[in-house]
């Protein structure tokens, strides 16, 4: 019998956690996932392993997003296909080494409740409200590798915002995803003003995205609000431990939306949809199955109801 040496075992654990890591990437994107390029494989396998929360976030939005039951199937199927990609950008530029895009992901794994405004801190700042030992420990070398990636002189909301035009950067050339989802993967942070590529063309009243020949709709109009919705609500309210109920992000998600378009100068006719598609998402809440606050918010009626 062969004795097993300890690169044998290694490699062994290694690939059975690879393996792992496939079967939940091909129950999450079905058969397309074998027509995915080996370097968009590797990538999914990297933030699959280094953010765990993702791909239950993304499915959390989806099933949120089904029982909106605002779209037709064949519609909802760019959003879902969307939703899946919205945060891919969070494991770096398209170019990253692998030790670029294992720092960037790390680093877009931090949980972002800031002592101070964002655009105010620095990438020093950031690193060092890590939880992990391995970044907090290694803060001077990876410092020298965000230099080395153009990216020391960011604030940390630069850096944030970076993602979306890196999720398009990432996905351009991925035959097997729908050019419609792309587009609406990398237009979720249109709203705030990030437009990867240029894809809308800001000048119109119609924000018209010429490679789509159609203006703004209700595909990125919905990729945008659950991404907003689901990804607020997993942090306290500010000042408080205690997280927002379906109605609480409801309305925060109205001041939002408000905020943004009179800042950005967006035209009326997408006020309108952005709140009518908030008022559907009103009613389709609360959550329960997905949000602790909401069970908590339903049991408490239930107890002065029944007094």
């Amino acid at each position: 019998m062969k004795e097993l040496t300890e690169d044998h075992v290694v490699e062994s654990l290694f690939r059975d956690r690879e393996d792992s890591v496939d079967r939940v990437l091909r129950s999450r994107f079905g058969e397309a996932f074998e027509r995915f390029s080996m370097r968009l494989k590797d990538r999914l396998r990297l933030q699959e392993r280094l953010q765990k929360n993702t791909g239950e976030d993304e499915q959390m939005c989806i099933d949120i997003g089904r029982k909106m039951n605002l779209l037709d199937s064949q519609t909802f199927e760019t959003v879902e296909i969307a939703t899946r990609w919205t945060d891919f950008g969070k494991t770096g530029p398209a170019d990253a080494t692998l030790e670029q895009q294992s720092l960037i992901a790390r680093m877009y794994a931090i949980e972002k409740t800031f002592p101070k405004p964002p655009h105010l801190m620095s990438l020093r700042d950031f690193l060092e409200l890590s939880a992990d030992p391995d970044i907090t420990r290694r803060i001077p070398e990876h410092l020298e590798t965000l230099w080395d990636m153009g990216l020391i002189e960011c604030n940390v909301r630069q850096f944030i915002n970076l993602h979306a035009q890196w999720t398009m950067d990432i996905i351009r050339d991925e035959p097997a995803i729908p050019y419609e989802a792309k587009v609406s993967a990398a237009l979720h942070h249109i709203l705030e003003g990030n437009n990867p590529d240029g894809l809308v063309d800001l000048s119109t009243e119609e924000l018209m995205i010429p490679s789509l020949n159609r203006p703004i709709g209700m595909q990125e109009i919905l990729t945008i609000l659950l991404d907003k919705y689901q990804a607020r609500r997993r942090f306290p309210i500010p000042g408080t431990e205690r997280l927002r109920t379906h109605a609480e992000q409801i309305e925060w998600l109205r001041i939002y939306m408000e905020k943004y378009v009179a800042l950005k100068q967006y035209p009326s006719w997408l006020r309108e949809k952005l709140h009518a598609c908030i008022n559907v998402l009103e009613g389709a809440g609360p959550f329960s199955e997905f949000f602790a606050a909401d069970r908590e918010a339903e049991n408490v009626e239930a107890a002065l109801a029944a007094k």
